[in-house]
This record gives structure tokens, sequence and C-alpha cells, in this order.
């Protein structure tokens, strides 16, 4: 159900454009747009029941040499037919075939999650729920990456998400291994935050330097479990970006157990 992808291909550009990089993308944070909370998405397990229109959030790179700046938006792949979609993140719009990223967006996108939401109409407003997944992460600078397992702890009740990633793989383990995205706000299918924190093992590091700004996003995803009687799956990213350095990273999960 969920798609994620990550550019690998982008540590080739990438290191051009941060090197200006001060650090956030603007006052207003990285976060830049919100998703369409009326937009139609999956309520039951009726294959019928989902649109076609598929909602993402995704980590971009400003192609401005200049500024070199990563921003955070949410973006809809609407389908067009004849195997074309149409994606629209409130800054750019291009047509892509397949509803492959980022390769056909040769633009901007370093890392993107995305499916059908759940409709924000039966995301439970009571109970809790953990969701299992993988992630990977890119540091833009460097050109390091890690990959390993994810969780995200939801408080329905409370309306809040909490990611927790750690790394087992990869050659950048050695100077971070666990990037968690705490205390976002869930405002129906989707969840958005500023908290975000490196740790090597459980001890704090300072990856990105002066003038760091973090940015975490994320939407439910597929029908209501009937089991567990929260959204099937979830997707989202979390980016830390300064003056040394940006890493960023996308997972990818499924539900895994609840509470009422």
């Amino acid at each position: 159900m969920e798609n994620f992808t990550l550019a690998r291909r982008v540590a080739l550009f990438v290191l051009p454009m941060i090197v200006a990089s001060c650090g956030g993308s603007s006052d207003q944070g990285l976060i830049k747009n919100s998703p369409d909370k009326a937009l139609a998405g999956c309520t039951t397990v009726a294959a019928d029941d989902c649109n076609t229109t598929k909602s993402g959030v995704a980590a971009k790179l400003y192609t401005n040499p200049d500024t070199g700046e990563i921003s955070v938006r949410f973006f809809n792949l609407t389908d067009n037919g004849g195997g074309t979609y149409t994606y629209n993140d409130g800054e750019d719009e291009v047509v892509v075939v397949g509803a492959t990223l980022p390769e056909e967006i040769d633009f901007d996108i370093l890392a993107a999650a995305w499916s059908v939401h759940t409709d924000a109409s039966v995301v439970p407003t009571s109970g809790t729920a953990t969701y299992g997944g993988t992630n990977a992460s890119y540091w833009t600078m460097s050109g390091l990456h890690g990959e390993g397992g994810s969780t995200l702890q939801v408080d329905f009740a409370g309306k809040t998400a909490d990611l927790f990633t750690l790394y087992t793989v990869g050659d950048g383990i050695g100077t971070v291994n666990k990037i968690n995205s705490l205390n976002m706000d869930i405002d129906g299918y989707s969840f958005t935050g500023d908290e975000v924190y490196l740790y090597l093992d459980d001890v704090p590091v300072d990856l990105t330097g002066p003038n760091s700004e973090g940015a975490g996003a994320g939407l439910f995803f597929g029908p209501i479990d009937p089991g567990l009687l929260v959204p099937t799956g979830f997707g989202a990213i979390a980016v830390l970006t300064g003056d040394d350095d940006a890493i960023w990273t996308a997972t990818t999960g499924v539900a895994v157990s609840s509470t009422p």
C-alpha cells in the first residue's frame, strides 16, 4: 500500500547546493503547506472505498544555488487515466508516468512517501496505536546514509505522534544511528511537528551545527483496520538542517497494535 522513495542519486548534486545554506528555509519553518482535509480518502476495507488521488509528503531541495534550502511539502498525485498522474505540491506541478517518484520529477525531490490517505472523518479520536516500518536516510553534505527500522507511536486521544528510527546498516551509523521526530500534532489524516533530534545510540549528537531547524510530517494511509480499528498504515519524513549539514529520512509502516 504505502510507497516511499529515496533519491540516492541526489547525493551527486546536493553537495554544491547545500554549501551556502544557512539552515532552515524561512522564518515560517520548513513545512510549507498543509494537505486538503476535505479530500476524500479511504474509510473501510472495500476496494472501491478509496479514491484514485494519492497523497504524500516530500522533503524537497530548492534548486536555487544561492540558498540550497530544504523544505517539506504535502502533495497529491491525481490519476489522469492512461497511466499518468499529475503531481502538485502547491509549488510545483508536473505530469508523471506511473506515479513514480522522484525519477520523473528531476527538480527538488529528495524523499517522498505516498499512498491513498485515510479519510479524515474516520481517523480515531481516542485510543493509541503502534506502527512498525522501515526507513532510510541521507546526509546531504557528507553523502552518508543509513537504513533500518522505524516505530510510530500514536496517541489519538491526545492528537500526538512520535516517530523513532534506528539505523542498523549504512556508512553513516558511526555518526548517528537514531533520528526521532517527537510531539507531532495530528490534524485530520496528517501530523506535523518541528522537534527533530539526532542520537548516536542514546547520546544526543550535533550533526547539523548552528542555525539548525527541524521538521517532521506524515500521513495516515489506507482504510481502518477491521481488527485494530486504526488506519492500516502511515508514511512520514523528518528533516534536520543547519549550517554544517542536513539529514533527512523517509519511512513507511503498518499498524501492529492498538488500545481502545
